[in-house]
């Protein structure tokens, strides 16, 4: 083929690449409106992609055309969509967001549209100020633009100078800040989009002879195409994907309808009318071939079905056979990364504590984020949960609300509320490090089934767990009373002795002590409530302890403690023993501290609002290594053997704040010290 005989054809495959342009973006618009699922965003990307199809549409009007007054009409329409479309298309970019209302337009977009409606009022002020008339070319028209298209060309400029600043340099650079769903926007699109800007609006002012110059048509509509997949504006559902072949058979078909033609001559507005049938065939034929695709199509659906159907199975399965806590949350986390694609998770367990909420597991967010989540008191999560406890998703809010901002700064997509006949058990957030892709609805439904399921599973390890405990409790009674009964026989006999062996009267006050201790342990005696000043309860325990005169006592007492029902016997015995473990623990120091400290608190988060008396015995002794902090309150567990310690103490301390419906932990640093944190919990009156 000659050059000659290829420059014929280039008219003839400008006008086929307009046409297959325009019906595509008919296509996408008429998909984009028939789908359920509408956003701002989405209606904004529809009317967007309306704009490209009617000023394709007009262009191709424009190249066909042999009458100067229409083709006027037709350069003047071109140019108010090209402004129009550059105006929405930056509005679109830079306030792209999944939520339910669109963020107010900037100075930018302002100035933008003040700009487009500026050209449009010129335009119908004076038709011939942008075009100064045509001259012949062949069998079409080629426009004389005047200096004042500087003005369009200058709003193009406009427009891609501010996208361009907005665009990062580094989309996935670490340590910055996280780049906003228009960064990727941008990224993927910025720039073809600006070529293909160049080359249908302001390359046409300079070479208004190259028609060639509007086959950037058929990169606007790919690119359109493209971001609506990318970025889920547009549902990929069974239909949609159907749409495939009977779109690749119409641009087959129009291919050889163009080219029936003899090349030298270019398309008339009759011929252009025969290419209506041409697309009505071969829409009727795309539907023929769907029926052949169609099995195919629902196999990958219904596989995808099938494989969700498979893992909330093997997950309801899975969950109903674990008998400890650890194991449900891996199992819970497991269906969640392989099912629903979500890389973070955190779980969190409402507790009766200071900080009302245990994180149970954590992966891929930060321990400090699900922190600032919960304990902000006034915060907007929390408020949401309570007043309507169900799964929020992030989409569905305005990015201007606390609540959407709230999330999206710790990338949580969902929070799935654990919830059983009405009582909030917990929180699941899921996550991901982009936050801007939508939730599957399929996702949400999945996520209730879970939520539902979850409670119930864990009510049941709770049961499973109560009973070994119990079996475990009652083993040790009838082991304790077996071992009390020979003990105290063999005790007796020594104390009835002449008491000449002064070491076998320790060893037996030893066992008898270790024995009323395992009793107590093993058999607790029933709480005997009293309302009592803590300070006084704890003066009481004091008089019971020996001081050494190197240990200095210091008393840091709250003046306004409300008064607390406790066993006093029993809570006595908790401070005798903790003060002595402290004395022991100085007893080789020049010189120590004893502080003890009592104050009121507020629970750390809205979780809760039981108020709490808080009690700290701190000591300046040689501290506890970290390898025992974790087992100080197992039962046996002592490291003070040469001292007649048992490992029953601190036991017996733990179960009996237990029963107060209390909490007891401990901090240490070697050759520092130890603190003793005590919480009661106390009713209003």
């Amino acid at each position: 083929m000659t050059p000659e005989h290829f420059q014929s054809y280039v008219p003839l495959l400008v006008n086929y690449f307009l046409v297959v342009s325009v019906s595509f973006n008919l296509l996408l618009v008429w998909l984009l409106l028939r789908q359920k699922a509408k956003t701002p965003s989405i209606s904004l990307f529809t009317y967007l992609v309306f704009l490209a199809l009617l000023d394709a549409f007009t262009t191709l009007y424009l190249l066909n055309s042999v009458h100067p007054e229409r083709s006027l009409i037709a350069v003047n329409a071109r140019i108010i969509l090209q402004s129009f479309f550059l105006v929405f298309l930056h509005y679109f970019i830079t306030s792209f967001t999944f939520s339910r209302r669109l963020p107010k337009p900037d100075w930018r977009n302002i100035i933008l549209m003040g700009t487009a409606l500026l050209i449009s009022l010129l335009i119908l002020i004076r038709a011939n100020l942008f075009v100064e008339g045509f001259h012949p070319a062949g069998t079409r028209l080629i426009p004389r633009y005047t200096p004042f298209y500087w003005l369009i060309i200058a709003l193009v400029g406009m427009v891609l100078v501010s996208l361009r600043q907005i665009l990062p340099r580094k989309l996935s650079q670490e340590g910055g800040d996280t780049p906003e769903i228009r960064h990727y926007f941008l990224g993927k699109t910025f720039p073809l989009g600006s070529f293909a800007l160049i080359a249908l609006v302001v390359a046409p002012y300079f070479f208004p002879h190259l028609s060639v110059l509007y086959m950037a048509y058929l990169m606007v509509m790919a690119l359109l195409f493209y971001n609506a997949l990318r970025f889920h504006l547009l549902e990929v559902n069974d239909y949609n994907r159907s749409l495939l072949p009977m779109a690749l058979v119409t641009v087959f078909i129009l291919l050889i309808f163009f080219f029936t033609f003899k090349p030298e001559k270019a398309l008339t507005l009759d011929l252009l009318m025969l290419s209506i049938p041409g697309i009505v065939f071969t829409t009727v034929l795309g539907n023929l071939i769907l029926i052949s695709f169609k099995d195919a199509f629902q196999r990958t659906q219904t596989g995808f079905d099938e494989f969700l159907d498979t893992k909330i199975e093997q997950f309801s399965q899975d969950i109903g056979r674990v008998i400890e806590a650890d194991q449900l949350w891996k199992i819970v986390a497991q269906f969640c990364h392989e099912a629903l694609q979500f890389p973070k998770i955190a779980i969190v367990l409402q507790q009766y504590d200071i900080r009302p909420y245990q994180i149970v597991y954590l992966e891929g967010f930060s321990e400090k984020s699900i922190n600032r989540l919960l304990s902000n008191s006034s915060s907007p999560l929390l408020d949401k949960l309570e007043s309507e406890p169900e799964i929020i998703n992030k989409f569905d809010y305005s990015e201007q609300t606390t609540l959407y901002k709230l999330l999206d700064e710790h990338r949580v997509s969902l929070v799935i509320p654990l919830v059983k006949q009405s009582k909030f058990l917990g929180i699941i957030f899921l996550g991901e490090e982009r936050s801007y892709r939508s939730v599957n609805p399929r996702f949400v439904h999945l996520l209730k089934l879970v939520a539902s399921q979850v409670p119930i599973a864990l009510e049941n390890i709770q049961t499973i767990q109560n009973i070994l405990q119990a079996q475990k409790m009652a083993e040790i009674g009838m082991f304790a009373s077996q071992l009390a009964h020979d003990f105290r026989s063999f005790i007796n006999l020594v104390k009835m002795g002449d008491g000449g062996n002064s070491q076998l009267l320790k060893h037996a006050r030893y066992m008898d002590k270790m024995v009323n201790d395992l009793l107590n342990y093993a058999r607790p005696q029933e709480l005997k409530l009293t309302p009592v000043n803590i300070n006084q309860l704890i003066d009481m325990s004091l008089d019971l302890v020996q001081i050494p005169p190197h240990i200095r006592l210091e008393k840091n007492y709250s003046t306004d403690l409300p008064a607390i029902k406790v066993d006093i016997d029993q809570m006595r015995r908790v401070f005798t023993n903790l003060i002595n473990n402290s004395i022991r623990a100085m007893a080789f120091n020049d010189s120590g501290r004893l502080k003890i400290t009592t104050r009121t608190l507020r629970p750390a988060s809205k979780l809760s609002t039981t108020p709490w008396i808080y009690i700290e015995i701190l000591d300046e002794g040689v501290g506890i290594p970290d390898e025992f902090l974790e087992r100080i309150f197992d039962p046996f567990f002592t490291t003070y053997k040469k001292e007649g310690g048992n490992g029953l103490g601190l036991a017996i301390v733990r179960q009996i704040i237990t029963r107060h419906s209390g909490f007891i932990d401990v901090t240490s640093k070697p050759g520092k010290g130890t603190i003793f944190n005590i919480r009661l919990p106390y009713q209003i009156e």
